[in-house]
């Protein structure tokens, strides 16, 4: 049974939302900046046949994220994926979807220490530069949405709480830039990590990553990469294979 989030199951919900996941983190995370009555989020939680709360699904952005707390999926749930409308689907279970798109990372070990040779922003966003130095990163394992679309979505997550990010800067110039793609009260997830071209090799976005995992308290920290790529520079910051990502387009 898949029931739309309301007063009588949020409990439920919210128990799930909990769980040590970057697809329960990833939902928690909209449902923390949208709350479940925003017209923007749509968030729903399926009970198993002994009546267990066994997934929470969420919706936006045309994007459906699904968290299963056992490693199935019934024939309800993916009923009620092509009723959606949504064009992009990611869960945490293969039966979904046989074939990964990427590999998870789990920081294991914090790094020990931050470079103090740069200068920090993390409380006044540059929103134009910080857009522009993602472009110039674009197609490199992530792909930029609009100019407004991210602003939106950046600016309004920043302000609930639910988003920080760090920039190294010179000469007022953003040179490294790293965020939260989803954060939840015990869990983060690394969504963006990008160095300018003629800074790079230089150790900078080590430093500009390890200064925003600093202020990320006791969370459980991961991030999803690419399936051949930047795997021995997440090694190197303490971060480790922790499975993998499923992801599909549902048109």
């Amino acid at each position: 049974m898949i029931l739309l989030v309301d007063e009588e199951n949020k409990a439920d919900f919210l128990s799930l939302c909990s769980d040590i996941s970057i697809m329960a983190c990833r939902i928690s995370c909209i449902y923390e900046s949208y709350g479940a009555y925003d017209s923007l989020a749509r968030f729903h939680i399926h009970y198993g046949e002994k009546g267990q709360p066994a997934a929470i699904i969420s919706q936006y952005g045309g994007i459906v994220s699904i968290y299963c707390r056992e490693q199935w999926c019934s024939d309800e749930i993916e009923g009620f994926l092509r009723m959606t409308g949504c064009s992009f689907a990611e869960c945490n279970s293969p039966v979904l979807c046989s074939s990964a798109s990427g590999v998870i990372m789990r920081l294991r070990k914090k790094p020990e220490i931050t470079d103090e040779r740069f200068i920090y922003n993390m409380t006044q966003p540059d929103y134009r530069s910080i857009y522009k130095l993602l472009s110039s990163c674009s197609g490199e394992g992530f792909e930029v949405p609009s100019f407004e679309d991210y602003l939106v979505e950046f600016s309004h997550r920043f302000r609930h709480g639910t988003a920080r990010f760090c920039c190294v800067e010179k000469d007022g110039k953003i040179l490294s830039f790293a965020m939260t793609g989803a954060m939840s009260k015990n869990c983060t997830l690394i969504g963006s990590v990008c160095t300018e071209e003629n800074s790079r090799r230089s150790h900078i976005g080590s430093a500009c990553l390890s200064k925003l995992i600093s202020s990320l308290d006791s969370r459980e920290i991961f991030i999803i990469r690419a399936k051949k790529e930047t795997e021995a520079f997440y090694k190197s910051l303490g971060f480790e294979n922790d499975g993998n990502y499923y992801s599909f387009n549902m048109d």
